[in-house]
């Protein structure tokens, strides 16, 4: 068990390493984090009638841009679509797409999914 942690351990500096080489890049390239943030029940308080009500689920996906400094977030609830596969490409797609808007100039895109992890 002791050398399946280690070895994640230093697969977990590599790709630390990877991703600072990627946002030193030229400027035509774009380095993104994403992630899907846990389900946020609405409304949320202290008070019971909000433990024991209904509550509606809002879902938040974000990219981040790491050169730039920028987030976009996309956010939903429940009622209007799930949370899988589908919304995730569709989100991505849009960002492509305003992306495109913005500069007409090939851009290399980097894409690397963010895992929170409690010992970082």
């Amino acid at each position: 068990m002791e050398e399946k942690y280690m070895s994640h351990i230093i697969e977990k500096e590599l790709s630390r390493k990877e991703k600072g080489q990627d946002k030193n890049r030229d400027d035509r390239t774009i380095v993104l984090v994403f992630d899907l943030q846990t389900v946020l029940p609405c409304p949320i308080g202290d008070a019971s009638s909000f433990y024991y009500g209904s509550k509606l689920n809002l879902f938040n996906f974000t990219l981040y841009d790491l050169k730039n400094h920028q987030g976009t977030c996309f956010m939903w609830h429940e009622g209007e679509a799930c949370r899988g596969a589908n919304e995730i490409g569709t989100w991505l797609f849009r960002y492509l797409q305003t992306l495109g808007q913005q500069t007409q100039e090939d851009l290399n895109l980097i894409f690397y999914y963010w895992v929170f992890s409690k010992r970082e």
